[in-house]
């Protein structure tokens, strides 16, 4: 949960701890019973080398946005629907995303949502996830970033769409 009141550099903080709490967390062990067997010892790969960002082809801000949309598709696949969003959504979380000339995300601001600190966690994390995104274009650099709104619509069942890729919302 990330309070709306807490400044930017304190939110990049977080979201860099989240994918190590969340790890933490899935490692937790129960005391195992006397007669349950001990648990299998699991060994950890080392990670993965770094993928570097893909290059943008993209020569206006909505063809950026609809390439980082899929990239985002592509790394949260689980939390993705399919098909037009319902008429009453969960929550709509609208993000002001901030990214340089390497494709790293520099900034993120909240600019909308309705009080829901799951979503808005998704929705960050979501971003979080599809580093590094691809290296914008001159065409849609400005003094060597880029800056753009996007939005994250979610059904009840948590999973999201971005507005960008979003089939018209089906109406009641």
């Amino acid at each position: 949960m990330i309070p709306p009141f807490l400044p930017r550099a304190a939110v990049r903080q977080l979201l860099r701890l989240l994918p190590l709490t969340l790890l933490l967390a899935a490692c937790a062990q129960k005391t195992p019973l006397p007669s349950e067997p001990p648990p299998p010892l699991v060994v950890m790969p080392p990670p993965a080398a770094e993928v570097p960002a893909p290059a943008s082809t993209a020569n206006n801000i909505d063809g950026y946005k609809a390439e980082v949309a899929k990239r985002v598709y592509e790394t949260n696949a689980e939390k993705i629907f399919t098909g037009k969003p319902p008429p009453l959504l969960r929550s709509i979380v609208v993000l002001s995303v901030v990214v340089d000339e390497r494709g790293e995300i520099v900034g993120t601001r909240l600019f909308r949502d309705n009080g829901d600190l799951e979503t808005r966690a998704v929705a960050l994390a979501s971003l979080k996830r599809a580093m590094p995104l691809p290296k914008p274009t001159r065409a849609v650099l400005r003094r060597g970033r880029v800056e753009y709104l996007e939005s994250w619509l979610f059904r009840r069942d948590g999973k999201f769409q971005m507005r960008t890729l979003a089939e018209v919302q089906a109406s009641e």
